[in-house]
């Protein structure tokens, strides 16, 4: 079976033939490991290490930052024959453009319009994680209802460019993000439910 050499909790744990030849406790430093001329049970050959050195595990680092609040953002053209407004769901054309959102297909849909309009030709900005506020009346013309969005229901993508809290029945069922309030929508691009 050859020599297996293990390291776990500060332990060093020799074995050769499932027999137990050495134990070294509390490694506090990097380990040489002679294997030896054929101990693997293999012609010794360049590849084959004659030594095996065996660090000895770290201190965890400290907690990473929290990745709330971060607005992650796309800039392009608007390369629609429509004005983009603020809150729009866009996609990218076959041009690297940006137009809108209407029957997008999973990995073409990008994010919400973060511009307040935006001419075809014109450059916009669009965000991809973060949040969006605007009155309740520019949401009503996104989303087609009255009284802005619905606080904490998830918003999609329907055929017709606008985003409802209803699921699509058929197409892709592509998540835009959940409204926090009836002004403030939290985006969260590129999920697409199953």
């Amino acid at each position: 079976m050859g020599l297996v050499v293990t390291l776990s909790t500060n332990q060093l744990v020799l074995q050769q033939n499932n027999t137990l030849q050495q134990v070294v406790e509390q490694v506090t430093q990097p380990v040489a490991v002679d294997l030896g001329q054929n101990a693997l049970g293999l012609e010794t050959t360049n590849t084959v290490p004659s030594s095996v050195v065996v660090g000895v595990p770290g201190v965890q680092g400290p907690p990473g930052a929290s990745g709330s609040g971060v607005a992650v953002l796309a800039n392009g053209i608007n390369g629609d024959v429509v004005t983009l407004l603020q809150g729009q769901p866009v996609m990218v054309n076959s041009s690297g453009a940006f137009v809108l959102g209407k029957n997008a297909l999973a990995g073409q849909y990008i994010g919400l319009v973060n511009t307040a309009s935006a001419a075809p030709g014109v450059p916009v900005q669009v965000l991809q994680n973060g949040t969006i506020t605007q009155p309740q009346a520019a949401w009503n013309a996104i989303t087609g209802n009255i009284g802005g969005l619905a606080p904490g229901m998830p918003y999609f993508i329907n055929g017709s460019g606008q985003i409802t809290f209803i699921a699509p029945s058929s197409g892709p069922t592509i998540l835009v993000g959940v409204a926090l309030n009836s002004t403030t929508m939290q985006v969260r691009s590129g999920l697409t439910v199953l």
